[in-house]
Parts: C-alpha cells; structure tokens; sequence
C-alpha cells in the first residue's frame, strides 16, 4: 500500500486507496505530544524530531508503528536531516548533534559541531555532504559532513540578520 504520513502534535498514517484517494478509515495517530517539526521516511523507518526530542519509529507496518527509540536533546532542536545511518540535529543554541540510527532501538551520539561565539541557530538544510546552519547573530555556517564523525566548518557568511528558513538551490542559499 501507498501511505501519506502528516506530522502535527502526532503523527498520522493515513492509507492511500488504488486510485490514491485517502481511506480515511485507516487514519491512525501515533505518538502525540509536543509538536512535531519535521519528519523524515526512509524504507521502514520515521525520523521524527519535535522541540525537544528525534523519535525512530518502526513503519514496517504503518497499521502498526512501533516507537524504536528516542533521543533527548538537552536544548531545543531547530532541524533535522538523515543521510546514511546518521541523523543531523539542529540545536538551537549548541550546534549540530550527529546521531548514528545504525541500530534503531539505540541511537548514540557520535559526534557534534559547536560554533564560536554567541548566536542563536533557526534552521538548517542538507545537500549532499554539507549541512547550512544559520544562526541570527553569527551567520550561515557550511559544515562538512563528510566523515560524519568530524563534522568540520569550511566556510561562513556573517551578519545575515534574523534567519528563518534556508534552501539550498544548485549553487545557492536562499535564506528568508
């Protein structure tokens, strides 16, 4: 079956019927709580990352998700991306926490990058071995991820002022 999985205050898994009309009578919410922000899926799993928290969640059977784990982060998350067994958290204040989910029932930091200086982090975004980490006092950051377990800065643009949201398009960040 095809699956349309929206992200709230929970998540719900709603099947697709033949002709991709919603069924609604296979809506399922799972793991309510605090907001959820953004959610990645990759083959039987969910990464789902809310203000305090990144979820792992077992989707081999959307009837039946099974929480896998969870992380707790010790400041609030800004982001979330996932590229091969490692998930990217985005903390507001204390800069990118690397998590290996090679075993989902144990996700175990292996890395993290601090910025210096003062400067409070928005958002970021992923595109292939680079990660853009804006913050509103200490400008974008572009840290290379590729050795996930040393997570190096190579580059930075200061002063971009209250930075909200950023996409990378080809060669370039646009950051609103």
């Amino acid at each position: 079956g095809k699956y349309i999985y929206i992200a709230t205050s929970g998540i719900q898994i709603i099947e697709l019927s033949d002709n991709g009309i919603p069924n609604k009578k296979s809506l399922l919410t799972f793991l309510e709580g605090p907001p959820i922000e953004k959610i990645i899926v990759e083959e039987d799993y969910l990464y789902a990352a809310t203000p305090v928290d990144m979820h792992v969640i077992d989707i081999s059977n959307p009837k039946q998700p099974v929480l896998e784990s969870s992380y707790l982060s010790e400041t609030r998350l800004i982001g979330l991306e996932k590229k091969g067994d490692y998930v990217y958290l985005g903390s507001i204040v204390n800069g990118i926490k690397v998590i290996d989910v090679s075993n989902p029932k144990f996700p175990a930091e292996v890395a993290s990058y601090n910025y210096d200086g003062p400067g409070i982090a928005r958002c970021l975004a992923m595109v292939d071995s680079y990660i853009y980490y804006a913050t509103v006092t200490n400008g974008l950051k572009i840290i290379d991820i590729s050795n996930p377990t040393m997570p190096t800065e190579i580059g930075s643009v200061d002063k971009l002022g209250l930075a909200e949201n950023i996409t990378i398009v080809d060669n370039y960040a646009y950051i609103s």
